[in-house]
């Protein structure tokens, strides 16, 4: 059983990747129109009009181009908990780097819907793009390891404990859907 919904999920992913594949500008436009929608309500959706859900060449000329320096004054409200900033809700997950141009960490607001329409999606794509091409490999016949970072309290939420701070590979794997334990080695035991 469990191989039947594997092979109907792997199929279903390679549709929709091949209606991508063939249809690349119609699935930008879709994905626009939909982000600008769902932002529209924002801070940042209102002071650059996101409701008039307009084209990508419109999008460059409204939207200026950003150092993370100058996003930071919004990011930094979104890790000391306000809502609706950049994306719509209060934002819990942040991803740290390692610092990098000017030596600093940079915090990274991590959303569910960046989990599940970046991260868990592209897993989803590979997956089924190997079970495509390597067949015999059996791919999904076995666990998986996963070697996740570190995280902890969010430093600008101290009292938050559901506001955390970590390695983005961390923050996947905290993030993970419960049925993907099954799938995974070692036991977070």
């Amino acid at each position: 059983m469990i191989d039947s919904v594997l092979t109907w999920a792997v199929q279903r992913r390679l549709t929709a990747i091949n209606h991508f594949r063939n249809h690349p500008h119609e699935v930008q436009r879709e994905l626009l129109r939909g982000l600008l929608h769902t932002a529209r309500a924002t801070e940042w959706g209102q002071r650059y009009g996101f409701a008039d859900g307009f084209d990508g060449r419109e999008l460059a000329q409204r939207l200026p181009v950003s150092s993370y320096e100058d996003l930071y004054p919004a990011i930094e409200r979104v890790l000391q908990g306000e809502a609706d900033v950049l994306w719509p809700g209060r934002v819990t997950w942040f991803a740290k780097s390692s610092g990098t141009t000017n030596a600093r960490s940079k915090y990274i607001p991590v959303t569910r819907e960046s989990l599940e329409a970046g991260h868990y999606r592209a897993g989803r794509d590979m997956t089924a793009l190997a079970t495509a091409l390597y067949p015999a490999e059996r791919i999904l016949g076995g666990k998986t390891l996963s070697l996740g970072g570190t995280h902890g309290p969010n430093p600008f939420r101290p009292d938050d404990s559901d506001s955390r701070v970590g390695d983005v590979s961390a923050v996947i794997m905290q993030n993970l859907p419960r049925w993907a334990e099954f799938l995974r080695t070692p036991p977070w035991s």
